[in-house]
């Protein structure tokens, strides 16, 4: 009896320690398997697909900014041929601006002799003055007067200045701002032509005019 006893307790503490076995084997797998889904799922979520959405988002944005460069192509270059045109268009201005500021300035207005009296001449030359300064109401001017040679210095500078001041009321009269006129004689000092004749005396008996900004 104890030998059979003996035997049956042995059979039964072998099969249970090969059920242990069997179970310890089974939850260590298991354990590995957990670890392995743990390390290597999240890692894929993480750095693969996040990569792969962050990439992707990335290759959406270009794509949109590579179209809006393209489809903006034509509007930047219609955009640097109006700026071109409006470019041309400023130099036109400004080369019309300049041609009529040298016209009032080569416009001279000529007296008779000894007179500061304004011909009809030289009124309507003063009343396109008058418009061109209306046009150029930040301009200021200088009107200088002028003799020929004949009498003494000190009379022809009185002179000058008389036929300059002549100018300038008229072009007052006409409403430019007394502001904007200054007068200066240089009498006899500076003519146009050196000459001593009718001819070249004419020519110097005048008043000339100097834009100033």
């Amino acid at each position: 009896m104890k030998g059979s006893t003996r035997m049956r307790f042995g059979r039964n503490w072998t099969q249970l320690s090969m059920v242990i076995l069997i179970s310890v084997g089974l939850l260590f797998i298991g354990a590995c398997s957990k670890k392995q889904i743990r390390t290597v799922h999240p890692s894929l979520d993480k750095s693969g697909n996040q990569a792969v959405t962050d990439a992707g988002k990335t290759g959406v944005k270009q794509g949109a900014l590579d179209q809006e460069t393209l489809g903006s192509g034509s509007d930047v270059s219609e955009k640097g041929l109006s700026d071109d045109k409006s470019g041309a268009l400023g130099g036109e201005e400004t080369s019309a601006a300049r041609m009529a500021r040298e016209r009032f300035e080569n416009d001279d207005i000529y007296f008779e002799y000894d007179s500061s009296a304004l011909l009809p001449e030289a009124q309507a030359v003063l009343m396109e003055k008058s418009e061109w300064l209306r046009n150029s109401p930040q301009a200021g001017i200088v009107i200088e007067g002028h003799t020929d040679e004949r009498g003494t210095v000190e009379y022809n500078l009185a002179l000058g200045d008389r036929r300059a001041e002549s100018a300038r009321a008229f072009l007052m009269d006409l409403g430019v701002n007394t502001s904007r006129i200054r007068t200066v004689s240089y009498g006899e000092e500076r003519p146009v032509d050196s000459s001593s004749d009718e001819s070249a005396w004419a020519k110097n008996r005048r008043a000339h005019f100097f834009v100033e900004q």
